[in-house]
């Protein structure tokens, strides 16, 4: 296990925070969180906020050793983990490249861990991302509609979707070896198979027996558009979007609401944005998700996903 690290790239929205606060907790077997509670933090400071010009990968890679060295000296697999490697739309940052070239000049024998979603299903959870975020652009503009002029650029790339690009370039940099890619959709339909592929990967023993990745109750569609207004009355301070007074006021009470049972309007506002997204995305993964079957050999097709 001598320099052996798994770096969990995203996406995001794929059940991360499960897997953090669960899985790369030291709890259900030897894969911990190479900084505890840390982690994302150094990660976003040495990789995803270093200056190209005077990134240093050694000086980087001393840095993070700090942390990851103790843990395998307990017999731990130390685990770096940030969902917004691989880029985050709602913010919106597209340098997925960027950091991966980072990454193999840190840890080139690293194992890459890259988690999916079906592309319908990770488009508005997202767009809730983005909401929460402080953004107050409509679905429309967040997605882009059909016949959307060349010159206009959805926040969400349609191109960000196609996970075979990622997993392609993964592979180049670490070895098809080293690249692992698992689907949220085995957490629930599939545990067995998917904590199995990871212990497999890495060699470490999973004793994992809760597989509920919910880990907090999603945003009502009703609550979301009302924050949406909502956003255009509160000045946000990018590093800290969510603490300003009216905004814990706010949060607080969406928090109750989003927990009320029933909801009409939510449901039906559900039911006509699945839509618009199915409309808005038909046919556009198939070629993506056939490669991506290729490259990883999993059941997409049996899992939801557009082939």
């Amino acid at each position: 296990m001598h320099d052996s690290v798994l770096v969990h790239v995203g996406y995001i929205k794929t059940a991360t925070t499960f897997l953090q606060n669960q899985v790369f907790s030291g709890e259900a077997g030897g894969l911990a969180l190479a900084a505890g509670p840390h982690t994302r933090a150094q990660l976003v400071q040495n990789i995803l906020l270093a200056d190209d010009f005077s990134f240093d990968p050694e000086e980087t890679r001393e840095q993070l050793e700090q942390f990851a060295a103790p843990l395998r000296a307990q017999g731990k697999y130390p685990v770096w983990s940030e969902e917004m490697l691989l880029g985050n739309p709602p913010s919106p940052r597209y340098d997925g490249m960027q950091n991966a070239r980072k990454l193999q000049q840190v840890y080139p024998q690293a194992k890459i861990l890259i988690t999916i979603r079906r592309q319908q299903s990770i488009v508005l959870s997202m767009y809730r991302e983005y909401v929460l975020g402080g953004g107050t652009a409509p679905l429309r503009s967040f997605i882009g509609e059909v016949n959307s002029k060349s010159s206009f650029s959805a926040i969400l790339r349609e191109e960000f979707l196609y996970y075979d690009r990622a997993i392609i370039h993964y592979q180049k940099m670490f070895g098809e070896d080293n690249v692992l890619v698992l689907p949220l959709e085995w957490i629930k339909k599939d545990p067995q198979t998917y904590f199995k592929a990871l212990s497999d990967f890495t060699g470490v023993d999973l004793d994992f027996k809760n597989a509920d990745s919910e880990d907090h109750v999603g945003e009502k569609l009703f609550t979301m558009q009302i924050r949406r207004q909502m956003n255009r009355l509160l000045t946000v301070d990018p590093t800290r979007p969510r603490n300003s007074g009216f905004a814990k006021l706010l949060n607080k009470g969406f928090w109750h609401f989003n927990r009320l049972p029933g909801d009409a309007v939510s449901r039906c506002l559900q039911r006509k944005t699945a839509e618009r997204i199915r409309v808005r995305y038909q046919d556009c993964f198939k070629q993506s998700n056939q490669m991506t079957m290729q490259l990883t050999r999993l059941p997409l097709g049996d899992l939801g996903y557009e082939i």
